[in-house]
């Protein structure tokens, strides 16, 4: 048997990603509201009923996370460092977006190289990694800057936006870099996409599975008793070429291209 604050989550995400596409009319926003406030507290209890915002960092919020607590209602800050710099952004209360993290502490600087990597200058960026130096030239240059390995771009308002690691990229037969974490994100800030992954393995041509999405896309959440009245709400089908829209939007980004497409 399905736990009942699960299929609470269900439904509230079900009138979510419609209410993203098309209008609801009285009757589900009706029950859009009260989906929401009945899973708002259910979690806020869970969470010990005081909480006022939940911070983090590590890496990007996933943007159907970020969703989840703006339905409830709770805060989430967002914030950038490692063990080699500490601490060197933070998201104000309301200045969440996914892949934003803040803009940087007042003592600390912030660039983009010409690679899309990040780095970090400021007081509270580490000399080096004891007694190894060659990791110390790998990392860090004689102007004290610490090359973080992430990939990011500055916002018009300041703020720092990562889009993946300098490391976790495809090297392509053609001498072109593929930087999946940026086409995923991409991908994640569609309403109607959970979950993105970008494969490529000893494969010619780095595409998406055209049938193995059309399958998924065609096949409607909900339990089975649930699928053919989702199959016949026009609605579906809007849906449907919602999704398609977007995924023929995203292209694989070259090493040079990736820092200027994540600033546009």
């Amino acid at each position: 048997m399905q736990n009942p604050k699960f299929e609470l989550s269900e439904k509230t995400w079900f009138f979510d990603r419609l209410k993203a596409t098309s209008a609801l009319d009285d009757v589900e926003s009706r029950r859009f509201d009260e989906l929401s406030a009945a899973l708002k507290t259910h979690v806020r209890r869970a969470l010990g009923g005081r909480i006022q915002y939940i911070a983090y960092g590590g890496a990007a919020m996933p943007p159907r996370i970020m969703r989840f607590f703006e339905l409830i209602a709770i805060p989430l800050i967002g914030s950038y460092g490692s063990t080699e710099c500490g601490g060197v952004t933070l998201c104000g209360i309301g200045e969440n977006r996914p892949g934003n993290l803040g803009r940087p502490f007042a003592n600390v600087r912030i660039r983009i190289a010409e690679d899309g990597e990040i780095l970090v200058h400021g007081p509270t960026v580490s000399p080096g990694y004891f007694k190894n130096p060659e990791a110390t030239r790998e990392a860090f240059d004689e102007a004290g800057w610490y090359y973080t390995g992430d990939l990011g771009a500055i916002d018009a308002d300041g703020s720092l936006r990562v889009t993946g690691r300098k490391k976790d990229v495809f090297n392509c037969s053609d001498g072109s870099n593929i930087y999946p974490g940026f086409i995923e994100l991409q991908l994640e800030n569609e309403p109607f996409v959970s979950q993105a992954i970008l494969l490529g393995d000893r494969v010619a041509v780095m595409s998406s599975r055209p049938g193995r999405i059309k399958e998924i896309i065609d096949m409607p959440f909900g339990r089975p008793r649930e699928v053919e009245a989702v199959r016949a709400d026009p609605r579906f089908a809007e849906l449907r070429s919602h999704i398609w829209r977007q995924l023929h939007t995203v292209r694989p980004q070259r090493a040079g291209a990736a820092s200027e497409a994540a600033r546009s």
